[in-house]
């Protein structure tokens, strides 16, 4: 969404009564204030680099404050605050998902040790002349090692080597020289709650908006919402992405077709009408008790083939029975006739 589409949506919609939800491409200042001006609600995903990056300052908030539980689904945790922007006092919703979390973990755990390792594991092959150059060396490493979800535990060790300080084979009651050297064994245990501890920052989302704070939610949420239908508000956006992320599969558009405004513009007329269709096509077929959307029948139906016999005329199926069933049961359900469709 830009700001046509924002200039033009003002002049077909009540935009005092009008919400509009978009991920984080909406929320710049210059677009911020064209809605606020209009008179729009919005909810959008808060870019990292918006309004001298007001994102941090929120996860900064949310990590030495108290988020609270979030009715949206269980272990879900959310955060609400207001934060001047370019002389706009706008709202702000954090939250986290307990995905989220575990996904921080898992990274913690993959990526910290790699660090560890990179850092730690030329300890293994190195030796020391003395203890003390042996343990200044592991202080200064685990120096470098900060915010790590690993446990490092470590020891020196002595390691002794006997040479005869020449080639070839002793003398006869020759004596080695017996040199003693210092090695830092070094051990890694991974702490998962400080893992998750470390992984909170990491975890949290922030949405802006400036639909008003309420207890509840006003009838129309353009006049007062909670955080927690805030947040579903933005979620709610997901259904509309995810039709046009179907549309678009498979249809195989080399850039050289939206390389022009015209032909960007004609493109997302058709996938908007083909977008609407496909919707409706879901809604029908489901009040109808047809368990299946139409997409996934389109894509499993490529190998069920109408064929007609030259000689008769009669048209039958060719392909799994199963999927002839299937393509009568979703026709009836939508309506199609079809004696037209086959003839």
């Amino acid at each position: 969404m830009d700001r046509g589409a924002i200039e033009f949506l003002s002049g077909k919609v009540d935009p005092s009564s009008t919400t509009l939800v978009a991920d984080c491409k909406i929320a710049t200042a210059p677009l911020v204030g064209l809605m606020t001006s209009e008179g729009f609600g919005f909810v959008a995903k808060c870019p990292e680099n918006f309004g001298r990056k007001v994102r941090d300052d929120i996860v900064y908030s949310v990590s030495t404050g108290t988020m609270d539980p979030s009715s949206v689904r269980d272990g879900w945790e959310i955060y609400d605050t207001d934060a001047e922007v370019d002389g706009m006092m706008l709202r702000f919703v954090a939250y986290r998902t307990s995905d989220d979390i575990q996904a921080g973990i898992e990274y913690r755990r993959e990526q910290d040790l790699k660090e560890a390792q990179a850092l730690l594991g030329r300890f293994s092959s190195r030796l020391f002349n003395c203890e003390e150059d042996a343990r200044r060396a592991i202080t200064e490493a685990l120096g470098n090692l900060s915010d790590s979800a690993y446990e490092v535990g470590w020891s020196v060790s002595e390691v002794e080597s006997r040479s005869y300080g020449h080639r070839g084979r002793p003398r006869k009651d020759e004596k080695p020289t017996v040199r003693t050297e210092y090695r830092v064994d070094v051990s890694l245990e991974f702490d998962e709650e400080r893992a998750k501890e470390l992984s909170k920052d990491r975890s949290v989302r922030v949405l802006v908006t400036n639909l008003p704070r309420a207890n509840g939610d006003a009838e129309n949420i353009r006049f007062g919402a909670t955080a927690d239908t805030v947040l579903l508000t933005y979620l709610g956006q997901y259904h509309v992405e995810h039709a046009f992320r179907l549309m678009k599969d498979g249809m195989s558009m080399k850039k050289v077709y939206i390389q022009k405004p015209s032909r960007e513009n004609a493109m997302m007329f058709v996938i908007s009408i083909a977008t609407m269709l496909t919707d409706l096509a879901d809604h029908v077929l489901k009040r109808e008790g047809v368990d299946t959307t139409f997409s996934d029948f389109v894509r499993r139906s490529v190998s069920l083939i109408l064929a007609r016999d030259p000689v008769s005329g009669d048209e039958h199926f060719m392909g799994p029975s199963i999927l002839a069933d299937e393509f009568m049961d979703v026709s009836e359900a939508l309506g199609i006739d079809t004696d037209r469709l086959m003839c």
